[in-house]
């Protein structure tokens, strides 16, 4: 067992030197054709799901893609200007839906974060409260509380009725 872990830890650290001996445009490029070759292994471009703002949100509609868009979500943002930053969203919000169906909480509260710093006005609030349900759903209402007051303050601010309600109800629910 140790020969194998010596083994793995070799060939990561060759895999890692190797990456970073790639100047920056060489590295976007790879990072840009991995991105074009996993979208394409797996049927072309996902569909765009609904916006955060649409209230109440519809069903997430799953995509053979779901499984690998965390993946592509990286690729797209180490390919630096190569790819829109609409890829990027598109394929981070779908690695969080697919997180979140699959009870991946750690990594659903870190990608809905990320959304959430992404967004502005009524999707910032409901990527926020998103979280908070991971942190809730992981038996840390204390920790979604303050998630979920800065969402009701922007809903209050920015956002349909139906959003501050639901702020208001997730924050009564903690």
């Amino acid at each position: 067992m140790d020969a194998e872990l010596a083994y793995l830890f070799r060939h990561a650290v060759l895999r890692d030197a190797a990456y970073e001996l790639q100047l920056p445009s060489s590295r976007a490029r790879l990072h840009e054709l991995a991105f074009y070759l996993i979208e394409e292994t797996f049927g072309g471009r996902a569909p765009e799901p609904a916006s955060l703002t649409t209230f109440p949100p519809p069903a997430h509609q799953p995509h053979v893609l779901d499984s690998v868009a965390f993946e592509l979500s990286r690729h797209a943002k180490a390919a630096e200007a190569k790819l829109s930053a609409e890829l990027v969203n598109l394929y981070l919000r779908r690695a969080a839906e697919y997180a979140s169906r699959e009870h991946h909480n750690e990594r659903a509260l870190a990608l809905w974060l990320e959304i959430a710093d992404l967004e502005n006005g009524a999707a910032h609030a409901q990527a926020l409260r998103r979280a908070a349900d991971h942190l809730s759903g992981s038996g840390r209402p204390h920790e979604a509380e303050p998630l979920l007051l800065r969402a009701l303050k922007i809903a209050q601010k920015d956002g349909p009725a139906l959003l501050e309600f639901g702020a208001l109800n997730d924050i009564a629910g903690v």
